[in-house]
């Protein structure tokens, strides 16, 4: 336990409360230490009044939070850390393992690479989760400021590169020093099961990394884990209508039919190609909404089929990751193919 006493530079009281510091550095109240009280005074506007006071404590001060609660004459809150050595105590399955940063942001602080001197880190529960499974990640703020976070993305690494699956769209939050937050994510090799919390789904195994952005994103927070699974394959979405016809798939989403003013139909044609890919997918983003268009065509690329062509609305065209010049080169499952498309709205 602990609570606060006046010192004599106390604007309020003038004396100070009688204290002993022992060897060990910590204040404790003398025997004899009489109840003390302020005066009630009037603040006038801009008016200022200095109190300084002792924390003072009976038990050893062991890390955590203090808090004196409303009873107190003073609220006050204090929060309790090792500054020697603020970092983990543990060891990291991946200890001395080099992997590249994940896109989209700055420098990454890394759990497997953080020592003693580390102030700000994200800690898992478990680098090593079977599927269905969770992770609960804290992010411990042992610097002298405050820590503003945002968004979570989860990263999956396939053969040297990370790819983002999804974000968690965590709002800000600020983590004053000494403070933690914590985040649960549930992990799903198929449908979730769970509302209870932040998860992902259709997930096949290998490694992935969560990801915390610092405001601005100067600095990110990460920690890997190992996801036991075996590996998904994402299809055509429920609903859409498929005509082949030789070499060529047509695929029709219902926003074809129901397409309007405010979004257009839109055709997208994917072929298979020799040429250089502009960029990559993985199976796991498929199941995601921004690559909707993505889903509904590379996986009719079935042997023999040459071409596909989706008929959709301009909105699914246009939140689908990559898409923006409407032509692209992408790399899906061993494949590639070229793809181009029309905007509605340029003549």
């Amino acid at each position: 336990s602990a609570t606060i006493v006046p010192t004599e530079n106390h604007d309020l009281l003038g004396y100070s409360v009688g204290v002993t510091r022992g060897d060990d550095g910590r204040w404790r109240r003398n025997a004899d230490l009489q109840e003390w009280r302020e005066d009630p005074v009037i603040i006038g506007a801009g008016g200022v009044v200095f109190g300084e006071y002792h924390l003072v404590a009976g038990d050893p001060i062991t890390p955590g939070r203090y808090d004196n609660g409303p009873s107190g004459d003073v609220r006050f809150t204090v929060t309790v850390w090792p500054t020697d050595a603020p970092g983990p105590n543990g060891e990291s399955a991946f200890e001395g393992r080099s992997v590249p940063e994940p896109p989209f942001g700055g420098p990454v602080v890394w759990y497997h690479e953080a020592d003693a001197g580390t102030e700000v880190y994200l800690e898992p529960s478990t680098e090593r989760v079977t599927a269905p499974g969770r992770v609960e990640f804290t992010l411990r703020n042992y610097a002298r400021q405050r820590v503003s976070i945002s968004d979570g993305p989860l990263f999956k690494l396939v053969e040297g590169s990370w790819y983002r699956v999804k974000s968690s769209g965590v709002g800000a939050i600020e983590v004053e020093p000494g403070e933690t937050t914590r985040t649960t994510l549930g992990l799903f090799d198929g449908q979730s099961t769970t509302d209870d919390y932040w998860y992902v789904d259709h997930l096949g195994g290998g490694r992935y990394a969560y990801t915390i952005n610092r405001g601005g994103q100067e600095r990110r927070y990460a920690a890997m884990f190992d996801f036991e699974a075996p590996a998904v394959s994402p299809g055509l979405e429920e609903g859409v209508d498929v005509e082949r016809d030789g070499e060529k798939v047509v695929v029709t989403t219902p926003e074809w039919n129901d397409a309007g003013e405010h979004s257009p139909r839109t055709e997208l044609v994917f072929e298979r190609t020799d040429r250089d890919a502009d960029r990559r997918v993985v199976a796991e983003q498929l199941f995601r909404r921004r690559f909707r268009a993505y889903r509904n065509t590379l996986p009719a690329f079935e042997a023999g089929v040459e071409r596909v062509v989706l008929r959709t609305d301009w909105s699914t065209v246009d939140e689908t990751a990559g898409l923006d010049d409407l032509e692209l080169t992408v790399a899906y499952d061993g494949a590639r193919f070229h793809v181009e498309g029309e905007n509605p709205y340029v003549e």
